[in-house]
């Protein structure tokens, strides 16, 4: 079966698991200068204004973890239930709860809130290049998981796997970027609101079953990463992350108290 792929410069690109699932994107002259776009049914792909958000930007909350030297990230994963959001203020708002490598490379939900109510995508986003998959249904109570594997000592491909837990659906892409080294393991959440909008209100929320992995590429050997072992991001406006357990990590709007979870 042919896939689509998103071809991002200098050898890296995304490919589907589905040949429908993706558009393929061919930049012709240097990264993010100049493209031409095959959409595919039911795929849409955006370019944000940034193409390189930082990845401590104050609009983003959350945990990272650093590698130790001369160790890379391989895996990272996480679970998650979709929030029930709201406007603020009357205001339109946008946010994404994605897990990821450097800030550069992030996977997760999109939830764009308006007065007409919540529209939710997966996504996964590189060298600031978005590709939505709205086929992937998801609700608010939905059960997510978001597993990324990135073996920079082997020579195949990326994989991003989504899982509705409920709905017992899954996902999945893959993607080369060969000049791509994960430094930092990261959770997050991120207000990407228009200047004229407001974060929604999402409650609270909770990440879970928070694990990174990392292979020495010299002697093989694997550690995992817990969250006693991040370093909490700056808080955003208005959104909150506070370490719960070694593997919870629980983000809330507004000042909002979740009640404790057991996990």
């Amino acid at each position: 079966m042919e896939q689509n792929r998103i071809d991002l410069g200098q050898g890296a690109f995304v490919q589907a698991a589905g040949a429908s699932q993706l558009p393929t994107l061919q930049l012709r002259s240097s990264r993010f200068v100049s493209a031409s776009l095959n959409a595919a049914p039911g795929a849409s792909l955006t370019k944000p204004s940034s193409p390189q958000p930082p990845p401590l930007s104050p609009k983003v909350a959350g945990a990272v973890i650093y590698t130790v030297e001369d160790q890379t990230f391989r895996r990272i994963n996480a679970k998650w239930t979709i929030p029930n959001a709201y406007q603020v203020e009357g205001k339109d708002g946008e946010y994404t709860m994605w897990i990821g490598f450097n800030g550069t490379l992030k996977a997760g939900v999109d939830a764009t809130v308006t007065a007409g109510g919540e529209t939710l995508r997966i996504f996964l986003e590189l060298y600031g290049f978005r590709v939505y998959i709205p086929s992937f249904s998801i609700k608010p109570g939905d059960l997510i998981s978001v597993f990324v594997e990135y073996d920079t000592t082997k020579s195949i491909p990326g994989t991003v796997s989504y899982g509705n837990e409920g709905a017992g659906t899954t996902t999945s892409l893959e993607f080369f970027a060969p000049d791509f080294l994960p430094l930092s393991g990261m959770y997050a959440l991120e207000d990407v609101s228009p200047p004229s909008g407001a974060l929604p209100d999402y409650g609270a929320t909770f990440y879970w079953n928070i694990y990174a992995e990392t292979s020495d590429p010299s002697t093989k050997e694997i550690r995992l990463y817990n969250l006693w072992e991040a370093r909490l991001l700056e808080d955003a406006p208005r959104s909150t992350a506070k370490k719960v357990t070694e593997s919870v990590l629980m983000f809330s709007a507004y000042g909002n108290s979740p009640q404790p979870i057991v996990v």
